[in-house]
């Protein structure tokens, strides 16, 4: 798996030098189980907000296969559900690089996917992680109400956060979902 990236990688050549991606965000969870919808749905509304220089991933977790993409990025936005979040906070921190990263996990963290990034590439694009406070993980129930307050704040911390780094809405942004 890591030999098939860095393959991709060099294949790609000076592409991957040059970020192609202002800001790059992964919204990552199960959208069966309850509150774990926040990331992917709050990934989606962020693409229909069409800033400009972004590219959107939806995906149940996070894949090894992210670090290409992460390594064309200015910025990577992570979003997750979280109960670490206190009752109605959202929290917004930089994402350190892992002391080690798994060769083959299914296990992935937005550190060792910025490690792994770093491994391959060279590049460690500034990146952070909005988690959104999050109370129930039961299959098949709707978002809680601790998790949808959450995700309205979310969305505006992240338009004043997109505005900060000087994303525009003039070009579409790019979504893409991955199974």
């Amino acid at each position: 798996m890591i030999e098939s990236i860095q393959r991709s990688l060099v294949e790609m050549g000076p592409i991957f030098r040059v970020p192609r991606w202002r800001l790059l965000v992964i919204g990552y969870g199960n959208e069966l189980l309850g509150d774990d919808a926040a990331g992917p749905l709050l990934a989606r509304r962020i693409g229909r907000c069409r800033y400009a220089g972004t590219k959107v991933l939806v995906a149940p977790m996070l894949l090894p296969e992210m670090a290409v993409d992460m390594s064309q990025s200015d910025r990577v936005l992570f979003v997750d559900a979280s109960v670490r979040c206190s009752k109605g906070r959202v929290r917004l921190s930089p994402v350190m690089k892992a002391r080690h990263h798994p060769a083959l996990s299914c296990a992935y963290s937005p550190e060792t996917l910025f490690s792994l990034c770093g491994s391959l590439s060279g590049r460690r694009p500034k990146s952070w992680v909005i988690e959104v406070p999050s109370a129930r993980f039961d299959l098949g129930r709707g978002l809680s109400e601790t998790t949808v307050e959450g995700m309205e704040k979310s969305a505006r911390l992240i338009r004043r956060w997109v505005q900060a780094i000087q994303c525009s809405f003039t070009r579409k942004a790019s979504i893409h979902t991955l199974s």
